[in-house]
């Protein structure tokens, strides 16, 4: 392997000056390159839970920590990160200002191109009983570092960009199997290594991590099965009555983790947070209500979301029966029923009349 030319202090901000020219407010910003973002934060921020995808990530101003498992790691400027499946962690900026902004970049790499390339170079293939990470940080070479600069400046002539971006990419996917981490993106795609069989149980749960039991057969990988858990759950809620007028909401936070399972499991916790609210009106006193309510839910392997309006109407002189009206988008609903309109993972719009007798 060639010897490596490490970047210097000039390179380093030159992406630092690229991104901060793409990436001008706090967030997370795509580009006219699909599979760059670009991410700027003014502060550190809390530890979030995310999903890794098979990707790069470089940060060219300021410092983050990735959490995995029970190891903590830091990165910063002139450290890349590659990771070959897509990989469950929490991670957090660590080191940002308003003077100094954390500036940083994800690209996406295609598994197929890295297949094709790899496949084409001479260089040995990695042998399947190494043990090789599914997340790994090297210094980022100065020749790496050149090919994202002109990556991240190209964002400023969009009339090149469908012809230069994929010959660029294509370089980065080049100079990543030549370089410190080519042999972890050899590992991924020889059949039958860990990193694919467990990039496939990834893929399992996030397909079928809406409404699954947490101990059914393959709730988190294919045909594992979770016979003990611990559960956390905490919530806040409240409401205001007057005049007819209605409004009460909650949020709740929710973790499971200490599985014991008769198998392999991608993950070793998940957390998931959300919210309810709804508001309504007696349009008249007592007998007519008007409401409107949501829901959405915040996890690491989807964001299921509901709301809907409707009436009550109150058609005797008791408050114990009343009907129900109601019109509501769901968007992969998180919850099954037998006495609700819900299934697990559906989606669309739920017409509902019913009538209700509350003992």
């Amino acid at each position: 392997m060639s010897k490596q030319a490490w970047p210097d202090t000039t390179a380093t901000s030159t992406l630092t000056q690229a991104i901060g020219r793409f990436a001008q407010t706090d967030g997370d910003h795509t580009t006219t390159i699909p599979a760059l973002t670009l991410h700027r934060r003014k502060a550190p921020t809390e530890p979030l839970h995310c999903i890794y995808n098979l990707g790069l990530g470089d940060v060219a101003q300021g410092g983050k920590q990735v959490l995995l498992g029970g190891e903590s790691i830091d990165y910063g400027p002139g450290q890349s990160m590659l990771t070959t499946i897509d990989l469950p962690v929490v991670s957090h900026v660590t080191r940002a200002s308003t003077r100094e902004p954390f500036l940083g970049l994800m690209l996406t790499l295609d598994a197929r191109s890295i297949l094709q390339i790899a496949s084409e170079m001479d260089e040995p293939r990695p042998r399947r009983e190494h043990a090789y990470r599914s997340i790994s940080f090297e210094a980022l070479d100065g020749a790496l570092l050149d090919a994202l600069v002109r990556l991240v400046k190209l964002l400023g002539e969009p009339a090149l960009v469908p012809r230069l971006a994929p010959l660029i990419q294509q370089e980065i996917t080049i100079r990543l199997l030549a370089g410190p981490h080519g042999p972890r993106l050899r590992h991924l795609v020889t059949a039958g290594s860990p990193s694919q069989q467990i990039a496939k149980a990834v893929a399992w749960l996030k397909q079928n991590s809406d409404g699954v039991l947490a101990f059914s057969t393959g709730a988190f990988a294919p045909g594992v099965t979770v016979q003990q858990a611990t559960y956390k759950m905490w919530a806040i809620d409240g409401g205001l009555k007057k005049s007819g007028f209605s409004v009460n909401g909650q949020y709740y936070f929710r973790w499971l983790n200490d599985f014991d399972a008769d198998g392999p499991l991608p993950v070793a916790s998940t957390f998931d947070h959300g919210f309810e609210l709804s508001t309504g009106q007696f349009i008249v006193p007592k007998k007519l209500l008007l409401y409107a309510r949501g829901s959405k839910v915040f996890g690491q392997f989807g964001s299921p979301h509901e709301y809907a309006g409707g009436f009550k109407w109150y058609f005797l002189p008791t408050e114990r029966l009343w009907l129900t009206g109601e019109l509501m988008r769901v968007h992969n609903a998180p919850y099954s029923g037998a006495f609700s309109p819900y299934t697990a993972a559906m989606s669309g719009w739920v017409p509902m009349i019913q009538t209700v007798l509350a003992f």
